[in-house]
């Protein structure tokens, strides 16, 4: 067992513990219906409307063997966390995302974790500063680097350039971040 799995599995043991867990193919349905390119094809309202019992659903899509669904997962999970006030479990599963073997699920993942006032998806986002490729999806495209600057900048009021310069910032600063969620950062 790996440790995603492994992380997984805690936080599912969790998960079914708070959230009333029925199958729910409206999740699948609207899944399958995201075409892996266009954000917007991916209807979270409507998974949203389902309620805090699709979490166990939408984390199970995290182990799937295609990067578009396990990102998908993790956007229903976040929508679901801030739309139905299951934050804990949704937060859970959306942490073990930032294990995912893509660069771009990870990057996603934590940009949601920290919408959430979580700052573990900070390291994650330091590491991807040094990522050449592209992130998928994105509209408009953006390097994987781009984003993860914009988004530490975004949740930190910081601007440094050089991953050095955040990894530094995150040793020295990292155990005494709050949240303000009033400004939506870490202070």
């Amino acid at each position: 067992m790996d440790k995603r799995q492994f992380y997984f599995s805690v936080a599912l043991v969790f998960i079914f513990s708070c959230c009333a867990c029925c199958p729910n193919e409206d999740v699948s349905d609207v899944v399958a219906g995201f075409d892996g390119l266009n954000i917007s094809s991916l209807d979270l309202d409507r998974i949203a409307e389902q309620g805090a019992g699709s979490i166990p659903a939408c984390a199970g899509m995290l182990l799937d063997a295609e990067r578009t669904v396990r990102w998908s997962g993790v956007m229903a999970l976040s929508a679901l966390g801030h739309e139905t006030g299951a934050v804990l479990p949704a937060l859970l599963a959306l942490r073990v995302a930032l294990f995912d073997p893509d660069v771009s699920v990870r990057v996603t993942a934590a940009e949601l974790v920290m919408s959430f006032g979580d700052r573990s998806g900070i390291p994650i986002l330091i590491s991807a500063l040094s990522c050449p490729g592209m992130l998928h999806p994105s509209e408009p495209p953006l390097p994987v680097c781009t984003q993860a600057l914009d988004i530490l900048r975004e949740y930190t009021g910081h601007s440094y350039e050089d991953p050095s310069e955040w990894q530094s910032w995150w040793e020295a600063n990292g155990d005494q971040l709050v949240w303000d969620g009033d400004n939506e950062k870490f202070q």
